[in-house]
């Protein structure tokens, strides 16, 4: 799962790269769509990552018995 977040990023920050070279051509309609899928990206790779974290503890806690 962790290796799906890295993809991801690229893709949000070229994404933005696009955006802004839209709105710079004129095409603002076309921008803010790329803008909002950017953003929609950017709310999937984080929760992924913040899934990855809490399974991580999870198996964590679950492995050591000292630590419960």
């Amino acid at each position: 799962m962790e290796r799906l977040t890295e993809p991801l990023a690229l893709l949000f920050y070229a994404l933005m790269a696009v955006a802004l070279l839209a709105a710079l051509v004129g095409s603002t309609g076309s921008a803010l769509a790329l803008l909002l899928i950017g953003a929609a990206l950017h709310v999937v790779r984080f929760s992924i990552e913040l899934l990855a974290e809490q399974r991580a503890r999870a198996a964590a806690k679950g492995l050591s018995p000292s630590r419960r």
